[in-house]
């Protein structure tokens, strides 16, 4: 009797200039543990299970109209995880969701999302839905390349204020979430109400640590002024001054025990994501294996 498939990592060699339509994707595969997808081509429709046992769930999905309808149901089928990595493309197909039915991320505890620009009413959306969060990352890109539109743009939001104080405070952020980081911030107004809610709100936040998408010292400086401002819900959690090394603005940690971030976090090195090795042959569209492998690090 074979082994059942635990481990699955699916990997396109497609381009982005590549107008490939397929049919379906099937991933009933019950017993995974871990899966990675990075999908470019465009697949009409998804056929998936129930993952009882997932444990670790990576997505990069090229953000395609037929895509965004059926990225959210790939979420219900993943919601036992307990590590969820959503990158750029998969944050872009939820945020272009006419309907968003976000399903309760009930075992979930470490949340990285890569943003083209911060939206933090996505964010707030799904710290609802993930009760035991303990951990959360951020990471921000400043240049957007459209490939529905075909051009780059500048992500200008420096005066635009999406910020929407939500209604009720996710249970996450007054009972589990204790570490956050920030990448690429660039002190805008809903960046900074965001950041300051967490810092009101999160009663057992140990750690919090901010990073400039460039090293600016006058910006720095604005940044540490006014967040040092903000009362804290956490009696553990202070403001510290940081070093100019790896673009740091500034960083929040307990008074009585060091719980650092390290610059070089990144949940992929939870999720075992590694590096693939160079090879002389041409890569197969598809790759799946029983060990966490072949995969890079952000």
């Amino acid at each position: 009797m074979p082994r059942p498939l635990k481990s699955l990592t699916f990997e396109e060699q497609y381009s982005h200039s590549e107008n490939v339509t397929l049919e379906l994707l099937e991933v009933n595969t019950s017993s995974l543990e871990y899966l990675r997808l990075k999908l470019r081509g465009c697949y009409k429709q998804i056929l998936v299970c129930d993952y009882p046992n997932i444990n670790k769930a990576c997505l990069d999905i090229y953000h395609k109209p037929r895509h965004v309808a059926w990225v959210p149901k790939l979420l219900r089928a993943l919601c036992k995880t307990k590590f969820l990595w959503l990158q750029v493309s998969t944050i872009q197909c939820l945020i272009r969701a006419p309907v968003l039915d976000l399903p309760d991320f009930c075992n979930l505890i470490q949340l990285q999302l890569d943003f083209y620009s911060f939206k933090s009413r996505l964010l707030i959306d799904l710290l609802h839905n993930c009760p035991k969060l303990q951990a959360l990352k951020i990471n921000i890109s400043e240049f957007v390349l459209d490939y529905w539109y075909g051009s780059y743009s500048y992500l200008n939001s420096h005066k635009r204020n999406d910020w929407t104080q939500p209604l009720s405070v996710p249970n996450c952020i007054v009972s589990d979430l204790s570490t956050v980081e920030y990448r690429g911030y660039r002190n805008t107004p809903e960046e900074h109400e965001f950041t300051a809610y967490i810092l009101q709100k999160g009663l057992v936040l140990k750690t919090m640590r901010i990073h400039a998408k460039y090293c600016d010292l006058p910006l720095k400086g604005e940044v540490f002024k006014a967040l040092s401002k903000i009362q804290r819900g956490s009696s553990m959690c202070r403001v510290e001054p940081s070093s100019p090394q790896h673009n740091v603005l500034c960083s929040f940690s307990t008074y009585n025990q060091s719980v650092p971030v390290s610059p070089n976090y990144n949940l992929s090195s939870v999720l075992n994501i590694k590096k693939p090795q160079s090879s002389q042959t041409t890569p197969s569209p598809v790759t799946s294996n029983n060990t966490i492998n072949n995969l890079y690090n952000k």
